[in-house]
């Protein structure tokens, strides 16, 4: 649970709904509510005073009454400004509810929509979250504290990366902050293949314009942290964009998770730097600096596929089917190497298509050696992942079953059903019989229906 302040000042609450009386300043309505019951008060004192010997006095503790309510009521309700988030809702301060008739606490899927907006001129800019056609929840940027703010985006980027909270922080400026705490896939393989979790560790991200590597690299921002990992977008001492991989281990870890934690890091610097694929993100570095392990990974610009799907709507079939051919063409170069090399977390989130257009894979830090003897990790998101690989027994043939449910997404524009068959065509028009066959036989249940290599698959979807 997150929890972020937003407004140090008692003379205005900044939580506004756009409803029938969004443009009501909150404190308003409690001073003239105040005042109203003051006035109440009064009035019933004088007229008791008129009937009753001992009306002074009674008229000495109405008000006192009223001015302790007054205080109270002032003091306490424009306290409540705190925002929650937790991975499933933000919270809302409950006089935001009381006032709007909006649910104090949202789901995340509630949330259609995040940006900044000027309302009026002269006004300060707003964060607009969209919970449905006529209800927005507005934010005036002037209610929270620089670092607040920064931890609102960053709780967003975590627990909601579809609304992408990057674009509003670029536009404010902002860096993520320390509390960022988006989980990647690297972070996943690290805490699940030990086994252990680190809970509330003195873990902190590099700050923008940390150097490293003798001043080679420069921190220019966090792009996601979770557990003891980081991911950072960096520039080189030549003004070339990079991504920076982080990793460090509490000095309480056992050594023998130090080791193999230390181990499956390497391998994954090793696995990238052994690699020469245009459309594979290239590793130009391995090194260590105040006991935290670095990889320097190539930055690749453009959309991945999830967002593409996001902003376009479903994919055309032609389009849809040389995006997978060209992915699979990756993975078929990762499957003939020797030894091979399973990916495990091929997803439409693990997919870039560049600004040239070509398909990139960026993230490689859920990929693992095949070595005959399989580590058994339990890694990649669910719906993409093979009824054997959630059972442990993960084969080259798992990560063609990935392909396949990506592909039923960029035909149908969404997730499909975790360990079944996929039939785009049953909720999309347009979808040929053979494609529609493919996806199926792509995602069988049963590793042997379906292509029985990326090879043979890149020869079909080529001819």
């Amino acid at each position: 649970m997150i929890k972020i302040r937003y407004s140090d000042s008692r003379t205005r609450v900044k939580i506004r709904i756009l409803a029938p009386f969004a443009d009501r300043d909150r404190n308003v309505l409690l001073n003239l509510t105040a005042i109203a019951f003051t006035f109440i008060t009064v009035g019933v004192a004088a007229i008791i005073f008129l009937i009753s010997s001992k009306a002074l006095f009674t008229l000495y503790i109405s008000v006192l009454i009223t001015v302790v309510v007054f205080y109270v009521a002032r003091r306490r309700l424009p306290a409540d400004t705190a925002i929650s988030c937790s991975s499933s809702a933000i919270k809302l301060p409950a006089s935001v509810s009381l006032e709007s008739g909006i649910p104090r606490t949202i789901p995340w899927s509630s949330i259609k929509s995040l940006d900044i907006k000027q309302l009026e001129p002269d006004r300060t800019d707003v964060l607009v979250l969209e919970i449905g056609e006529d209800k927005k929840i507005l934010l005036d940027i002037f209610g929270f504290k620089r670092s607040e703010l920064q931890k609102l985006l960053d709780a967003i980027r975590r627990y909601a990366p579809d609304l992408r909270a990057d674009r509003v922080m670029e536009r404010l400026e902002l860096s993520p902050s320390d509390s960022g705490a988006v989980e990647t896939s690297f972070t996943r393989l690290w805490t699940d293949a030990l086994g252990f979790h680190t809970g509330n560790t003195a873990f902190v991200p590099l700050a923008p314009n940390t150097t490293l590597n003798s001043g080679r690299v420069k921190i220019r921002r966090l792009i996601a942290a979770g557990g003891m990992a980081a991911v950072y977008l960096a520039v080189l001492r030549d003004g070339q964009p990079a991504v920076v991989k982080e990793a460090v281990l509490p000095p309480t870890t056992d050594t023998r998770l130090r080791d193999k934690a230390l181990e499956l890091f390497e391998r994954e610097a090793k696995i990238l730097a052994d690699l020469n694929h245009p459309q594979i993100a290239r590793v130009y570095d391995c090194f260590v600096e105040n006991k935290r392990h670095y990889i320097l990974l190539q930055f690749i610009n453009g959309r991945n596929l999830r967002q593409i799907i996001r902003e376009d709507g479903a994919m055309e079939e032609s389009r849809a089917v040389e995006c997978i051919r060209q992915l699979t063409g990756i993975i078929a170069y990762l499957h003939e190497r020797q030894p091979a090399i399973i990916h495990r977390d091929i997803s439409p989130d693990n997919v870039i298509i560049d600004e040239s257009g070509t398909v990139r894979l960026i993230d490689f830090g859920a990929a693992n050696t095949f070595v005959g003897t399989a580590t058994r990790t339990l890694v990649g998101k669910q719906a993409y992942m093979s009824p054997e690989q959630c059972k442990g027994r993960t084969t080259p043939l798992s990560d063609l079953y990935s392909i396949g449910a990506t592909l039923s997404f960029l035909l149908s524009g969404a997730d499909p059903v975790p360990l079944k068959t996929a039939h785009p065509a049953r909720s999309t028009e347009g979808i040929s019989a053979p494609i529609e066959n493919l996806v199926e036989r792509l995602t069988a249940r049963d590793p042997e229906d379906r292509p029985q290599s990326a090879r043979a698959l890149l020869e079909e979807l080529s001819t």
